[in-house]
């Protein structure tokens, strides 16, 4: 059983992540295969390409005056466009500050991404939980 002084963040994301030069590999995992690593940072900077304007887009269409107003779900599906860029924008930090040693970064990244990944599928059971009731009950909901 490892106490808090022995956790490093570190050992958890070396699949993600790459080794990035470290010469051990002191968690037991299998190493990462150059293929494997070049299909994953592929995909990854394929992602920010499309997920980056995607969801500028989106947010921007979701929080129109029009929209926003008249629909509570609009500003659901607003936030999780904002959070998916908030999880996009600080996982490529992450990763990229890896590469170029900027290691003040390093930790509020994570916790950037971190967040807006345990935050994602709690918005999605919101924004589910507020359809249902708008299905079980139409003529209760309030109308303005």
């Amino acid at each position: 059983m490892m106490n808090a002084s022995e956790f490093n963040v570190n050992d958890n994301i070396t699949f993600v992540t790459g080794t990035y030069g470290r010469s051990d590999n002191s968690c037991g995992e299998p190493e990462v295969s150059p293929t494997v690593h070049a299909l994953y940072n592929t995909v990854f900077y394929i992602a920010l390409a499309v997920g980056i304007p995607g969801n500028i887009l989106s947010a921007t269409v979701w929080l129109r005056h029009c929209i926003a107003n008249k629909s509570s779900s609009a500003v659901y599906l607003a936030v999780l466009a904002i959070n998916d860029l908030t999880y996009l924008l600080s996982t490529s930090l992450y990763i990229s500050e890896i590469s170029i040693e900027l290691v003040w970064l390093y930790d509020p990244a994570v916790y950037l991404s971190l967040s807006a990944s345990t935050l994602a599928p709690l918005l999605v059971l919101v924004f589910s939980i507020e359809r249902l009731i708008a299905t079980l009950r139409p003529l209760q909901v309030r109308c303005t």
